[in-house]
């Protein structure tokens, strides 16, 4: 019995598997000899290797390794030959398993092929696009990628500059929500503003012993319109005078104004005085709106003697002038807002206005500024209206001019007054129009 030669049949192997390496490096021989090809990735006892004809670019790898930008060199056939590792850190990529793989490896999909062609594209000019390539992980990332046609000891090459564009992309889109955000609030307010407008009086009662004025301002964005509010109600031979704000802004604070004020309205016309009348708007507010609260001022004048009563809910208090233009604030019935306490108890106290006099009714967006203390601001204010003044019109002009000239243009808050002004006896009756 024979024993089989191994080392013979090794040797055949061996043989074989020399052939075949010998025939591999003629192949590739003849097509460097062909100019076909710019680089060869040979394995050896270190692992791949790349042996590259286009070794002359050392210099301008050395720049631009030192570069934030990524960069990579690639051949004419759209092989990888060198890698920053600016790039490698960009896709997350291992740089020496880059190199020697094909340009399309570094995107997928249409972008791939889109690479490709702006490679290609990059002989006799610099070109540029937006991709997306391929980390190692699978997601992607946004980069503008410049390609430049070089040519080194007579070897055509791409360089390509790949800048990373996910800080701009995240602030287009954050700038592309803050638009849209601006434009929704933009239409919110023109949305609130005319809500809040058609809920305020088209035109004031002009009674013979008195002239009223009123208007209302928004502050010009949609978060400050909302819930200010000025009204006027006849209850024969006495009128109600009415200024509220509703707590918040935008639409909701302009429908939670509107079901205040008509429900103040059915009470004035049911007979309660000011007192009465806030108590149950209270439990209205309390009950029905309960997550909000209102500041009101609510003053029943008889134009005829110039007596009248008034209440406030957390408002500020109201400025009277007598002829003399002499002005004190109406602080004699002050109670918490709206909404605060379920039971509240409201007061009311009395006073007169003289002929010649006036009273003012504001909301607190007339006189709030960040950087105004707010009892010095309602003191500019008062002087301005001690001022002596033709009619109720020129008071409310003279009102809102004092609050941008004189408070400053900082106001945050939309803007609601009513004026009642007294003409003197011997003067005939004026042509006030209502605002």
């Amino acid at each position: 019995m024979s024993t089989p030669d191994f080392s013979a049949s090794v040797q055949d192997d061996h043989a074989r598997r020399l052939r075949r390496h010998i025939e591999e490096l003629q192949v590739t021989y003849a097509a460097i000899r062909r100019e076909g090809v710019d680089a060869v990735v040979a394995s050896g006892p270190t692992g791949e290797q790349l042996f590259t004809l286009t070794s002359t670019d050392l210099p301008y790898r050395m720049i631009v390794e030192q570069m934030g930008e990524g960069a990579a060199t690639i051949s004419e056939q759209g092989v990888i030959l060198f890698v920053n590792q600016s790039l490698a850190e960009m896709l997350k990529r291992d740089r020496h398993v880059l190199v020697g793989h094909d340009i399309r490896s570094l995107a997928t999909g249409p972008m791939a092929r889109r690479l490709t062609k702006l490679v290609r594209a990059g002989v006799a000019a610099t070109v540029r696009d937006e991709l997306e390539l391929t980390r190692a992980d699978g997601s992607s990332v946004p980069v503008l990628i410049s390609v430049t046609g070089l040519d080194i000891e007579g070897v055509p090459v791409r360089c390509l500059m790949v800048s990373d564009l996910t800080a701009v992309k995240q602030s287009q889109r954050r700038l592309i929500i803050a638009e849209r955000r601006a434009a929704r609030n933009e239409q919110q307010r023109a949305i609130a503003e005319e809500l809040q407008r058609s809920l305020l009086p088209e035109a004031l009662p002009q009674l013979p012993r008195l002239r009223l004025a009123g208007a209302y301002q928004p502050a010009g964005h949609a978060l400050a319109i909302g819930g200010d509010w000025y009204d006027a109600v006849m209850l024969d031979p006495h009128i109600a005078l009415v200024i509220g704000d509703v707590a918040g802004h935008g639409i909701n604070a302009a429908v939670v104004m509107g079901r205040l004020r008509t429900a103040l309205q059915a009470y004035l016309l049911d007979g309660l005085g000011p007192a009465a009348a806030l108590t149950k708007l209270n439990r209205i507010v309390n009950t029905l709106e309960p997550n909000a609260f209102a500041t009101v001022a609510l003053v029943i004048v008889d134009p005829a003697s110039g007596e009248f009563r008034y209440a406030t809910a957390g408002h500020p208090a109201p400025l009277q002038r007598d002829a003399n233009g002499c002005v004190s604030r109406l602080d004699g019935a002050s109670c918490p807002a709206l909404g605060i306490v379920r039971n509240a108890e409201f007061r009311e106290a009395t006073a007169t206005v003289q002929a010649d006099g006036a009273l003012l009714l504001y909301t607190d967006g007339l006189v709030e500024r960040p950087d105004r203390p707010l009892n010095e601001a309602i003191e500019i204010l008062a002087h301005a209206f001690a001022a002596s003044i033709v009619n109720a019109n020129s008071h409310v002009e003279l009102m809102l001019q004092t609050a941008t000239t004189q408070l400053g243009s900082l106001r945050r808050d939309d803007v609601a007054l009513l004026v009642a002004h007294r003409p003197p006896l011997y003067e005939p009756e004026s042509t006030d129009q209502a605002r």
